[in-house]
């Protein structure tokens, strides 16, 4: 952030990060979308549906892992399964082993 006479200003994304858990993150983002992992893999495919390059995928991918990772140590609840929606009703939930 940055500003002058009372206003401020967002300047973008920092740089400042965890290089090591970034790289580990998003490596686990390529194994699970090779490893074919439904809703890693259809994430995967909308992305690149709307021309996105295979890198910025990747990255959106990383993200969704992320937020996975999140949810289980912040509500200590078991991973499900949360495929995207593909048109018509709700998305389908499913628990997993």
């Amino acid at each position: 952030m940055s500003g002058s006479g009372g206003k401020d200003y967002a300047t973008g994304l920092s740089m400042i990060r965890n290089s090591h858990l970034s790289n580990t993150v998003y490596e686990s983002a390529r194994s699970v979308v090779n490893h074919d992992n439904g809703e890693f893999v259809m994430i995967y495919e909308r992305e690149r549906k709307k021309g996105k390059n295979k890198k910025q995928v990747y990255i959106i991918v990383s993200r969704r892992l992320l937020q996975h990772i999140y949810s289980i140590m912040k509500n200590k609840k078991p991973y499900k399964v949360r495929l995207p929606n593909t048109g018509g009703g709700k998305g389908s939930t499913a628990t997993s082993s």
